[in-house]
């Protein structure tokens, strides 16, 4: 073909391009709106039923905020919509950004892991004693087993079990494999399985005397380098712990009993096993009644007796009231339909929620602890609205049919009621010094308090040099009545 043939056959005029063909119903026809068709006439705008188009005014665009800021600056409305809030309440004409991420915080910073360093930087807690046997027995056997390994090169494979560890050495140079050793002391069971590491029992035993659980124990741990151990295995191993310190409570409750009796005896007693107590209900509230539920405000209460025979004033018995129980209000909100008290496994409430707590009972129940141990209250020194003496007395009497436990008031308590009833008293308002009424009503707080303590100073007096408090009202009951017969003599003339 010549030149000129090329060039004719190059500027041929070609056929038109078709357009692609697309069936009605296809995303890309013509048809649907969402799909932009070349010189398609602009929709109608959106107008008001007057016809009036609505005029936007210029909205700002607020920066892109903190989570927490974002949360303080807008406000979510009740269909969702998140509006800025004005000086009038009304929501202001401003564009919202979706909020950033918060900053990590210093703590986070510094506990922040570096993922090519896994374990490196971690802390373990080991025994000492049996880290060096560890260390000593795998050094000898590789130089048994692996005569011809002149480079020692260990790395090790752990086991984590809680807060302790086992290790097993193996080396990198040859066929080397130590057994695997568990660097922590081993709890003595005679039941199946594998023995518990003793560092978690201590644990737990430490956490039950102290105000944190396991959260701030595993935070702890974490701070400080050492991988905590899990939540699940923590609160298995808290209950088996619970379980035994109860157990072991007891047991200790039941020697000092027999240690009063004992004191009793060497002191010449008639009676050894009848001992003085005093004891006092407490509340996890501070006020009797709620202003969030029906009935009383507390749910927890608990009452300790302790002895008066001795100086140490030992805890010989205690009973504990709960409402409370976190499974049955799982269960119940799961839709299981259980009941507490005892209406499931594993049930910590000793009680019904509508039941109120009555000092009375927990009286008998700690009363008839105490006479399971063969042992008797005669002297029970309670406040002065307390009704744990009437209990006491009621669990005295299923084991003696004509014991009689005395109730003796507190002085403290005593004292206190003094005061508040002279507080109460109407006296002449003249007779005690101020300008003002509030200088006056002063004056006779300081008035009630220096009877208060006048009283309070004779009783310790009278009572500071007798062995017992029979002795003590047999002998000095007539001074202290007197005394208090002249005060009330002298109140009465004012």
């Amino acid at each position: 073909m010549s030149f000129t043939g090329q060039m004719e056959t190059e500027l041929e005029p070609k056929e038109p391009r078709k357009k692609p063909f697309f069936m009605k119903g296809h995303p890309f026809h013509p048809s649907r709106k969402a799909f932009f068709v070349k010189g398609h006439p602009l929709y109608p705008s959106r107008k008001p039923a007057g016809g009036d188009t609505v005029q936007q005014p210029d909205a700002k665009w607020l920066p892109r905020l903190t989570l927490s800021m974002h949360e303080k600056v807008t406000r979510t409305t009740a269909d969702g919509l998140v509006i800025v809030p004005g000086e009038d309440g009304n929501s202001q004409p401003l564009k919202v950004l979706r909020p950033r991420a918060e900053p990590p915080s210093i703590s986070e910073r510094y506990l922040e892991k570096d993922p090519t360093d896994l374990y490196t930087n971690e802390m373990r807690c080991l025994h000492a004693e049996k880290t060096m046997t560890m260390i000593n027995e795998t050094v000898n056997q590789h130089r048994v087993s692996s005569p011809k390994c002149k480079v020692v090169n260990f790395v090790r494979k752990e086991i984590k079990k809680g807060t302790s560890w086992r290790w097993q050495f193996m080396c990198t140079n040859c066929t080397y494999e130590s057994q695997m050793y568990a660097l922590y002391n081993e709890v003595p069971s005679t039941g199946p399985g594998a023995k518990a590491a003793a560092p978690n029992l201590a644990l737990q035993v430490a956490l039950q005397d102290m105000p944190i659980g396991n959260t701030k124990a595993r935070l702890l741990m974490t701070t400080i380098g050492v991988p905590p151990p899990a939540r699940s295995g923590m609160e298995t191993t808290a209950n088996i712990v619970g379980e035994k310190i109860i157990e072991l409570n007891k047991h200790d409750m039941n020697d000092r009993l027999k240690t009063l009796e004992e004191v009793q005896k060497l002191r010449g007693y008639r009676q050894p096993n009848a001992i003085s107590t005093q004891l006092d209900t407490r509340y996890n509230t501070n006020c009797i009644v709620s202003r969030h539920k029906f009935g009383q405000a507390a749910s927890q209460a608990v009452t300790i007796v302790a002895e008066n025979v001795t100086e140490q004033h030992e805890v010989v018995g205690m009973v504990l009231a709960n409402k409370l129980c976190w499974t049955g209000a799982w269960l119940r909100n799961k839709g299981f339909d259980v009941t507490c008290p005892g209406g499931h496994e594993n049930c910590t409430a000793t009680m019904a929620a509508p039941v109120p707590i009555n000092e009375q009972q927990m009286g008998y129940e700690v009363g008839k602890n105490i006479c399971l141990q063969n042992f008797l209250i005669n002297y029970a020194t309670t406040d002065g609205d307390g009704r744990s003496a009437a209990g006491i007395q009621e669990a005295m009497r299923e084991m003696e049919p004509l014991w009689e436990t005395e109730r003796l008031d507190d002085p403290t308590h005593l004292g206190q009621g003094m005061f508040r009833h002279l507080m109460k008293a109407q006296f002449d308002i003249n007779i005690f010094p101020g300008d003002t009424t509030e200088e006056k009503q002063e004056s006779k707080k300081l008035f009630s308090l220096d009877c208060k303590d006048r009283c309070q100073l004779i009783y310790n007096t009278l009572f500071s040099n007798q062995t017992s408090i029979t002795e003590f009202g047999k002998k000095n009951a007539f001074y202290f009545r007197s005394y208090l017969g002249l005060l009330l003599r002298f109140l009465q003339r004012l």
